[in-house]
């Protein structure tokens, strides 16, 4: 008697459940073998979102004095100055001043953000988590290649990717396969299919097939394909 389609789909998820903790048991045990770099888990941030409560400040200020101000001041400033703009209600200029703040941290305090990041989190923050998310995509095009390429900007990816997993998935796929490499781009598919999981199991089956870690190859890589094949006729047979 063939299943019904609810107990195949149960099925499914059982079975990706099994291979994202198998997966993750490896690579975790690879990571504690190292100084970890750290590792902590956006919606997009749409054009209509709402500014952050609080007295609008910055909207007395225009486009030009606040670049101004952006530019001219310290570092140490940068976390009020940006908790400031997320509360100006145009979002098209807000969005704009945030992404420009993010730029000059990573440029020259990038431990001043992977701390604001770090405190984001923690607090549970997510609508500003969304806003500077949001910026920091913009901003990472925007570095020179060789900063792009330093350690600092690597750790700071890692960062969004583990966000960008559990609120948009796709984006994150896209990015860990644009700068992760080796165990960090493993480790970053395995938070992405469990992020994918919730809304496409398939995609989410698809993903771990590309995780190439030594447990995936012994006990993860039987069921995803087994179940791959038989929920998707189009499938070849392996």
């Amino acid at each position: 008697m063939k299943p019904s389609p609810a107990n195949r789909f149960r099925i499914k998820a059982l079975a990706l459940s099994a291979c994202l903790i198998a997966i993750a048991t490896t690579l975790s045990y690879h990571f504690l073998k190292s100084p970890a770099d750290g590792d902590k888990k956006d919606a997009q941030l749409s054009k209509t979102a709402k500014p952050m409560p609080g007295k609008q400040t910055g909207a007395v200020r225009s486009i030009e004095e606040w670049r101004e101000l952006i530019t001219n001041t310290e570092t140490s400033g940068l976390r009020s100055l940006i908790e400031e703009a997320m509360r100006i209600s145009d979002p098209s200029m807000r969005n704009e001043l945030i992404t420009s703040i993010t730029e000059r941290w990573l440029r020259e305090d990038i431990s001043g953000f992977n701390k604001y990041w770090f405190a984001l989190e923690v607090d549970g923050a997510d609508d500003k988590l969304s806003m500077v998310a949001l910026a920091l995509q913009a901003a990472l095009a925007n570095l020179t290649p060789e900063l792009a390429a330093s350690d600092e900007i690597y750790v700071v990816v890692q960062r969004l990717i583990s966000h960008l997993a559990g609120t948009d998935p796709e984006k994150a796929l896209a990015w860990a396969k644009k700068w992760l490499l080796d165990d960090a781009q493993e480790s970053a598919l395995v938070s992405i299919a469990r992020g994918m999981s919730r809304t496409d199991i398939d995609s989410a089956l698809a993903i771990i097939e590309d995780i190439k870690s030594p447990l995936r190859s012994r006990r993860g890589r039987f069921p995803a394909r087994r179940l791959a094949a038989t929920s998707s006729p189009r499938r070849e047979p392996f």
